[in-house]
């Protein structure tokens, strides 16, 4: 398995007030943005590292204690203030696009090789917390004070256990640490849900839902309105009306940005060509690649690999 949390900690080490990490299973990390611009270099790197989209082989956790910030979860924009928490699951799509200069956040990831032995051990919690939260569709909730604040006790708890690996029991140790933090998660939710009622969504909110699980499933390999039509039972003509109701894009748009998306990423591998991007996103050739990235970033894919990431132009 790829060491992408020893490799997060590497990049980003300079710049967070603290980072834990266990067997490169369990990541926890407390960025603070004061501190971190605080040098200047140490700005560039959280900029040139976390503006680019991304897609992490990882459960993540964002809990925004103070602040706001704006990310982008599969083409979707999500705004997360004081004692929000958002949750990412494995392979989707995130990617920063603003944050305020008073932002504080925590972040815990748990690797998905690590989450199976979780689902396979006897003990139940994690897995039901992932199924009851339904957070393909939900990834965002907000607490109130208290309730966010139990579970920051919780997750410090679990960061205690993580410092602590000449325990003779180390392993297990932590395994408990993170079923208490979700099952406090899950306790925390469960009770807020007795007091809310999901919202019914309409037939028009379920197709914009479902089209967006499906762009996300096969928007490398299909590239054509008529598709994700088929795919719902309607029109062409019907799916970009409501695409266009629902969030004032088109169809064809929505594929746009979803192709640009997975584009970045695999530019992002300095390994990989952009001749091997073109076939994995299955353009016919490379120059028909080169043209469609052109039209819509303004650069050539060699030129956006050679520019790097972008800074920060504004801020909340």
């Amino acid at each position: 398995m790829p060491r992408i949390f020893e490799d997060t900690v590497r990049r980003l080490g300079n710049i967070v007030v603290s980072s834990d990490v266990f067997q490169n299973d369990i990541l926890v990390m407390h960025y603070d943005h004061d501190y971190a611009t605080r040098n200047d270099r140490a700005g560039r790197i959280y900029q040139h590292y976390l503006r680019a989209p991304s897609r992490m082989n990882a459960l993540l956790f964002i809990g925004v204690t103070s602040g706001s910030m704006e990310l982008q979860v599969d083409y979707v924009n999500y705004s997360i203030s004081d004692y929000g928490l958002m949750v990412i699951l494995p392979t989707h799509i995130t990617q920063m696009k603003r944050i305020s200069p008073d932002l504080k956040v925590w972040l815990l990831m748990i690797s998905t090789s690590y989450l199976d032995t979780l689902s396979q051990s006897k003990e139940k919690h994690p897995s039901t917390l992932i199924s009851y939260m339904q957070l393909k569709k939900h990834p965002l909730k907000q607490f109130d004070s208290e309730r966010f604040q139990q579970i920051g006790k919780s997750l410090d708890f679990l960061c205690e256990k993580i410092r602590q690996p000449a325990h003779f029991f180390y392993q297990g140790l932590v395994n408990m640490a993170l079923h208490l933090f979700l099952m406090d998660l899950g306790d925390i939710y469960l009770d807020k849900q007795k007091t809310l009622h999901p919202p019914t969504l309409s037939r028009k909110e379920e197709l914009f839902a479902d089209f967006l699980d499906l762009l996300s499933t096969h928007c490398k390999e299909q590239h054509e309105v008529s598709f994700y039509a088929n795919k719902l039972c309607i029109t062409s003509q019907y799916l970009s009306l409501v695409l266009k109701e629902q969030s004032g894009k088109s169809a064809s748009r929505w594929i746009q940005d979803a192709l640009m998306l997975e584009a970045k990423i695999l530019l992002k591998a300095p390994r990989a060509s952009v001749q091997q991007v073109a076939d994995e996103l299955y353009f016919p050739d490379q120059s028909t690649f080169g043209k469609f990235f052109k039209k819509h970033e303004g650069l050539s894919p060699i030129a956006f690999r050679r520019q790097g990431v972008p800074l920060f132009k504004d801020k909340i």
